[in-house]
């Protein structure tokens, strides 16, 4: 196991501030966060690259807090492959192995044996030069895992592929990393990859790890503003309580007022998914808490998506399907009712 524990590193103006997490043989734990959050410092951090200025690293029990890199043994991936342009596939992936006490035989039949099973095996005499972007991705994996590391650290190692590639091969890097049963940390900026590759996620920013739960929950219930607005609540409001009990409180934002599950006083921030947003041409009769009458003041086309912006006294935004859309019959001053059901809206902390 892989343990954090109040990790600090001052640099300039930007500092990673008492950063912990736990990751288990075999889990895929990702750190999801904007350009500039820390991500790569940390990952660095954890490899021995830079040094802290307090805090722990443990990995299998064994404090390697204070361990030079190349005594740590954790192989680390990063961003661009940086093969040896001269060497062959089989050489870049056997390097690693030269500073072991390992004869070369003993050498070949490692390099073999990983190249076999990531099905890199016919272009292990070729030079970097020949290979494709996920092939070379591929022999950068093998050459990380082909010294048997106790843990993979991986800095976004597939920002450089084409969309319909990458797609395929973090599936595959998943599948052979969790076959190894060692715990695994990859940092990207790519909520769906983060998403489709994740046990666990870790949302960061400015130095600071904000919330850690499973893909569902960190998506569904995010604890943290920052988060709801990364992970797309683009309605988020300040509220003021007017009455709470039984579980239920009235939310007044501006001259709207939503039922909200939960007691609490004087003022929150609430947030819920344009997804959540339900939309009636006419006033309907349904369960739903929280009905409103408004007006389409703006229609975006994402695709196959449209995202709708509809003022209710506030305005808020929706989503919904081109065919939706079209069945629907809706325009720019379309008079609609919306509907958003109390158990979709969250909570949201400024932490």
């Amino acid at each position: 196991m892989l343990r954090v524990e109040k990790i600090r590193r001052k640099q300039g103006s930007f500092e990673l501030e008492d950063i912990s997490f736990d990751v288990k043989n075999g889990e895929f734990f990702v750190i999801l966060g904007p350009s500039g959050a820390g991500k790569t410092t940390l990952l660095d951090c954890i490899a021995g690259f830079r040094q802290i200025d307090s805090g722990k690293i443990f990995l299998d029990e064994k404090d390697i807090t204070n361990n030079p890199p190349e005594e740590r043994n954790i192989g680390y991936i990063p961003q661009d492959p940086s093969l040896f342009p001269h060497f062959s596939a089989f050489r870049n992936i056997e390097y690693g192995l030269r500073f072991r006490n390992l004869t070369k035989e003993e050498r070949k039949k490692r390099v073999l044996e990983i190249a076999m099973s990531m099905g890199i095996s016919k272009i292990l005499d070729q030079k970097p030069g020949k290979l494709s972007g996920g092939e070379k991705q591929r022999v950068a994996l093998a050459r990380a895992l082909v010294i048997e590391p106790k843990a993979i650290l991986m800095d976004e190692p597939l920002a450089h592929i084409d969309a319909p590639l990458r797609k395929d091969l973090r599936y595959e890097i998943r599948k052979i990393l969790k076959s190894m049963a060692i715990p695994t940390v990859c940092v990207t900026h790519d909520q769906s990859e983060a998403f489709s590759i994740a046990d666990t996620i870790a949302i960061m920013n400015n130095g600071r790890i904000l919330e850690i739960g499973s893909p569902f929950n960190i998506l569904d219930r995010p604890q943290d503003i920052f988060t709801a607005h990364f992970l797309g609540f683009e309605n988020i409001f300040d509220g003021e309580i007017i009455s709470s009990d039984d579980y239920i409180s009235m939310v007044r934002t501006k001259d709207v007022v939503f039922r909200v599950p939960g007691e609490y006083k004087e003022k929150i921030k609430f947030g819920f998914r344009p997804e959540d947003v339900v939309i009636f041409k006419e006033k309907p009769k349904s369960s739903i808490q929280n009905i409103f009458e408004g007006k389409i003041v703006e229609i975006i086309s994402e695709g196959s998506i449209v995202k709708l912006i509809i003022d209710i006294g506030i305005r808020i935004v929706a989503l919904i399907t081109r065919r939706s859309l079209e069945e629907l019959n809706l325009r720019i001053g379309s008079e609609i009712f919306v509907g958003i059901k109390s158990t979709s809206i969250r909570i949201l902390k400024n932490r």
